[in-house]
């Protein structure tokens, strides 16, 4: 599903893991959450260096009162905060030479 969602989104070739780590984000986050993101419009403009910055936009998490509505302000979650950098370093682990084609522009 993650996988399908991601291909409807991205418009420039991935290496295996810029694509591993979307699909990592995509289908903790969801693609409503990513399909305007930062993340996607700058990797749409082929500025992979500022997408991979927006990893990180990714990190928190709101407390609900008893009718499930959000209170307060947004709470860093340590976990996402790592699960996220792993996905950024993954994703900046390899060069342009590298592309394959799992995404055609």
């Amino acid at each position: 599903m993650a996988q399908e969602s991601l291909k409807k989104i991205v418009h420039v070739p991935l290496t295996d893991k810029q694509y591993e780590a979307l699909v990592s984000l995509m289908f903790n986050v969801g693609q409503k959450h990513l399909e305007n993101s930062k993340l996607i419009n700058a990797l749409n403009k082929g500025n992979y260096e500022e997408a991979a910055t927006h990893f990180t936009d990714y990190i928190f998490y709101h407390l609900h009162d008893k009718n499930g509505k959000p209170r307060g302000s947004a709470l860093v979650s340590r976990g996402l905060l790592n699960r996220r950098r792993d996905e950024q370093k993954l994703f900046q682990s390899s060069s342009k030479k590298e592309l394959a084609p799992h995404i055609n522009p």
